[in-house]
């Protein structure tokens, strides 16, 4: 039968390996410490992303709907003064309009309904 192997550990040797197994563990938090940051930083550019995307569409919308209220405002057999005046009247009351976000969550009660373009 043969011998159990006997298993010595010197100082010398206990020391590096207590020292490769710290630093292996603190290899191990750091990397899963920049794993998570990478993660949530790749998180808040897609929410970035899609907000900057959001208001470029919500930009496009109220310049089409200026560009309406232009169109609108100009056409007829209006004075220039006279159409100057309505269109500035139309723009305020666009400006008065609460926003349709805060209408569905309750954050503003609708006053009036007011006409934008009449």
């Amino acid at each position: 039968m043969p011998t159990r192997a006997s298993f010595e550990l010197k100082p010398d040797a206990a020391v590096a390996l207590l020292a490769f197994f710290t630093i292996a563990i603190l290899i191990v938090v750091v990397v899963g410490s920049l794993h998570a940051a990478i993660a949530k930083i790749l998180v808040q550019e897609r929410q970035t992303d899609l907000l900057s995307k959001e208001l470029q569409h919500r930009t496009s919308n109220l310049l089409t709907v200026i560009q309406s209220i232009a169109h609108r405002s100009l056409s007829g057999d209006l004075s220039l003064a006279q159409a100057r005046e309505v269109f500035d009247a139309r723009l305020q009351a666009l400006a008065r309009t609460p926003r349709a976000d805060e209408l569905q969550h309750g954050r503003d009660q609708p006053g009036e309904n007011r006409q934008i373009g009449a």
